[in-house]
Parts: structure tokens; C-alpha cells; sequence
């Protein structure tokens, strides 16, 4: 099946020959595109690198490679891509790897709405509403009735203190912040976090998830969860004035750590 050179188009650098394209719009959930592109077969993994993007790392540094857009609508970003052989006139052959070649690859190459915007935000963010609960003081009265008389401590009510869980991704990291992660795990925010002030924000732990590129290179996805509680966590009930400040006897240390948290999010 000899192609017209005069026909084709350039994607990213690699002769293609655009073969038609399915768009699905739709209110809620994912809109999506699919292009079939053709190209030659040596050059599919050039191809497919191009569109998709990625984080990786040059010299120690960091960078990130946003993935291609839909031609005809900027918030459909690649998402997938199916390859399928195809033999050409000549038939086939056999690779420098030992495996069968193909002298074209057909790409049908998904594009969709994101959950996030590459490039723009750090991923997705999630936000969830529960209560704790805190006994009151037993040694002396930290309530007391209408009259002014003292709640007997037997008798106070448990206190329900509102504890905001945030979930934090990010996307396509270029390594796994493993370090990072333990050194600030179980610390509060020493500076405002996420909308809370300082003492506020407790990081509760993480969740990576790995993927490799064409290339074999690894990304990952970090997935950070974050505790808000407003009186701060350094804080407890004391009879007589509220919330107050507690240090370690002997110690003077707080029961949380303070860190910069801003650090799992850079």
C-alpha cells in the first residue's frame, strides 16, 4: 500500500498520514477524540513519545513534558494509544530485535478531558467532612449549666471537633519522593497549607502509583492525605480555657512536629 508523500502531514517531526477522526462530546463524565494516524512503523514509539508527555530527569533535574493537545479543542489531552501493524506491499520482515517489523504502524490515538489541568494545577484535590470526638477533662468542671453551677466532670458531654480529610494527587511525577515522604510524615503545616493556618494541617500519609513510558522510563503518581482540624492539633481541652497549647513533660516538645508542607506539592 505505497503512500503519497504529497498527502501527508507532520506530527511532531514523524511523516504521518491522517486515516479519519471520531469526536464524542458530552455534558458530564469525559468528552474524547480519536485520530488514526499511519505512519512508519520505526517510527511509532518516536511518535507516541511525543504525544504523551511525562516527567523526567536531566543532569538531576527535573522536567516536564506537557502532552499533546486535540488539534481542534486544547482540553482534550492524549490519553491512550492503540498501535496496529500493518505489512505494506513488500510484506514483512524481521527486525533488529528478533521480532516480526511492519513497514506501517496504525495509531488510534484517544484524546480526553483530564481530571486536572496539565500543567496548570498539581492534580486533583478532594475534600471530605467527618467529626472527631474528644472527651472533656475529668479532673474539674470545663462546663457548666445555664444557672452558672459546674458540669460535674462525670457528667460533661463528649465534644464533636470537625476534621476536614483532603486527598492531594499528584501527576507524573519523575521519581518517587520516598525521602521526602518519611521525613514529613505525621508533621503539621509550619506556614498556611491548603487553606489552613499554621498547626492546622496534619499529613497523614501517602500512596504512590507507578507507570512506565515507551521509553521505560518510570512516572508515578503521589497521593497525599492531608488532616484539617481548626483548633490545631497541637492544641487540647482544658478545664476553665478551652483549647490550649501542650508541650511534652521533661520535653517541652509539642506532640506534632512542625514542617513545611508545601514541599510534597512543589
Amino acid at each position: 500500500m505505497p503512500l503519497d508523500s504529497s498527502t501527508s502531514i507532520i506530527i511532531s517531526g514523524i511523516q504521518c498520514w491522517d486515516e479519519g477522526t471520531e469526536e464524542h462530546f458530552q455534558r458530564f463524565g469525559h468528552s474524547t477524540a480519536v485520530r488514526n494516524i499511519l505512519c512508519a512503523w520505526g517510527d511509532r514509539l518516536t511518535l507516541v513519545n511525543a504525544l504523551r508527555g511525562g516527567a523526567g530527569i536531566n543532569n538531576g533535574v527535573y522536567y516536564y513534558n506537557l502532552s499533546a493537545d486535540y488539534p481542534d479543542a486544547a482540553f482534550l489531552a492524549f490519553d491512550s494509544v492503540t498501535i496496529t501493524g500493518i505489512a505494506g506491499e513488500s510484506g514483512l520482515s524481521v527486525g533488529p530485535n528478533g521480532q516480526v517489523a511492519y513497514k506501517y504502524a496504525r495509531l488510534a490515538i484517544v484524546y480526553k478531558t483530564l481530571d486536572y489541568l496539565e500543567g496548570t494545577t498539581t492534580g486533583t484535590l478532594s475534600l471530605d467532612y467527618s467529626t472527631e470526638v474528644i472527651a472533656a477533662p475529668q479532673t474539674a468542671a470545663a462546663f457548666v449549666w445555664a444557672d452558672g453551677s459546674d458540669v460535674d466532670p462525670a457528667d460533661c458531654p463528649a465534644i464533636r471537633v470537625p476534621i476536614v480529610t483532603l486527598v492531594q494527587t499528584r501527576k507524573n511525577l519523575a521519581a518517587l519522593p520516598t525521602v521526602l515522604v518519611q521525613s514529613l510524615s505525621g508533621c503539621i503545616n509550619s506556614a498556611a497549607f491548603l487553606g489552613g493556618a499554621v498547626g492546622t494541617v496534619l499529613f497523614d500519609g501517602a500512596h504512590a502509583t507507578r507507570r512506565l513510558t515507551t521509553t521505560g522510563a518510570e512516572n508515578w503518581d503521589m497521593t497525599y492525605k492531608f488532616l484539617y482540624c481548626r483548633t490545631g492539633w497541637n492544641y487540647f481541652l482544658r478545664a476553665g480555657e478551652g483549647f490550649v497549647a501542650v508541650n511534652g513533660k521533661g520535653t517541652g516538645t509539642p506532640p506534632y512536629a512542625s514542617a513545611d508542607l508545601v514541599q510534597l506539592l512543589e
